[in-house]
C-alpha cells in the first residue's frame, strides 16, 4: 500500500538525516539532493525510536529492521499478540541483530481499593473506549490506505461484540496493588516484554481522582514491585 511505501522511505529519510552530513534520497514518493539537517542529534547513532506495530506484517517488518516496538491489546488478544511477537523475534534474530528484541505494551490500566471496585468503577469508560475504536475502525473500511477491507471489517466486528468479562481477561489490566502486580508479572512473562506503558483513561470519563488513585498505586506499590 502507499502509506506504508511512504512510511518506509520517511523513514529511512529521517535516519540518514540524523546523521548530520550531506546526504541525497531518490525513492519512489521522495527525492533530496545533498541536503543536509542540522543541528546534529545529540544522542549516538540517533535519539531512541521505537516503532507501533497493529496489523500481522508489520512485526516482522519492524523486527527486520531492529527497531523497538510498541504493541497494544486493543484490537487483539495475548495469544495473537504471542503469536505476532514471535515472528518480530525471528525476523530479528534472522536479520542478525543482537539481542531478542524490545518490546513495550501499551495496556489500560486501573487499580481499585477492592477487585471488585476494580471491575466496577472504570466500567462505562473502557467499554465506551472499545466502542468509540470499533466506531474508528468501522469508518476506515474501504478507505484508500487503511489496509484490506475484509481484515478491517473483521476487526470491526470483534471490537463490537466484545464482553465486558472479554475486556477483563484480555485487554486491560484492573485491580487491587496486588492484582496488578500479578497481571502485569504474567504479561511480561508470556510476552517476554521490556517496558509497559500504562494508559490511565483510555476512555477519558474516569474522574480525576480515580486516575490520580491509579497513578498513585503504579508508581508506590506496583512499579517498586518490578525493580
Amino acid at each position: 500500500m502507499e502509506s506504508q511505501g511512504r512510511f518506509r522511505e520517511a523513514l529511512e529519510i529521517i535516519l540518514e538525516a540524523w546523521k548530520g552530513e550531506p546526504f541525497s534520497y531518490h525513492g519512489e514518493f521522495y527525492h533530496f539532493e545533498n541536503v543536509t539537517v542540522s543541528p546534529r542529534p545529540y544522542q549516538l547513532p540517533h535519539p531512541p525510536l521505537r516503532m507501533a506495530a497493529t496489523t500481522e506484517e508489520t512485526f516482522p517488518r519492524v523486527g527486520q529492521m531492529g527497531l523497538p516496538i510498541f504493541v497494544g491489546l486493543r484490537g487483539m488478544d495475548v495469544a495473537d499478540l504471542a503469536t505476532h511477537l514471535a515472528a518480530y523475534r525471528q525476523a530479528w534474530r534472522e536479520a542478525g541483530h543482537p539481542g531478542g528484541g524490545d518490546v513495550c505494551l501499551r495496556i489500560p490500566v486501573y487499580a481499585g481499593a477492592t477487585e471488585q471496585q476494580s471491575r466496577d468503577e472504570p466500567h462505562e469508560s473502557i467499554t465506551f473506549y472499545f466502542s468509540r475504536q470499533a466506531d474508528l475502525t468501522r469508518a476506515g473500511v474501504g478507505r484508500a490506505g487503511a489496509g484490506p477491507a475484509e481484515r478491517l471489517q473483521a476487526r470491526v466486528d470483534q471490537l463490537a461484540t466484545l464482553s465486558y468479562e472479554q475486556i477483563l481477561r484480555e485487554r486491560v489490566a484492573f485491580g487491587t496493588a496486588a492484582g496488578l502486580i500479578h497481571r502485569l508479572t504474567e504479561l511480561r512473562e508470556e510476552l517476554h516484554l521490556s517496558a509497559i506503558a500504562a494508559e490511565l483513561n483510555s476512555g477519558g470519563l474516569l474522574s480525576r481522582e480515580q486516575v490520580k488513585r491509579t497513578l498513585h498505586v503504579m508508581t508506590h506499590e506496583v512499579m517498586p514491585a518490578f525493580k
